[in-house]
């Protein structure tokens, strides 16, 4: 998960927020996140359950709007999960018609 290995990288990390409209990715975000971050010396941690265009009113119920935030990191794909399928091993594909 790259959130996780962005969050080990920068210790600097004061707060993460995260924004996802999956359920199923936001309770797995969540739970993933939440176990693998040090509570003492990691980032506090906001897994909300909304789309990106509501960042700004979710930055003001959080109570960080005022502040402003320092980046925002945007994946905006679809991932396997939510497709539907997934490959769990690597073969070549044949896409000849």
């Amino acid at each position: 998960m790259l959130t996780m290995q962005i969050i080990k990288e920068h210790p600097e990390l004061k707060t993460f927020i995260g924004l996802d409209v999956d359920p199923k990715a936001h309770l797995l975000a969540s739970l993933k996140l939440k176990n693998a971050v040090e509570r003492e010396t990691g980032p506090e941690i906001h897994i909300v359950a909304a789309n990106f265009e509501h960042l700004k009113s979710t930055l003001y119920q959080l109570g960080l709007a005022e502040q402003g935030v320092d980046g925002i990191l945007m994946d905006l794909g679809m991932s396997s999960m939510q497709v539907g399928f997934h490959f769990s091993v690597f073969f070549l594909l044949d896409s000849a018609i």
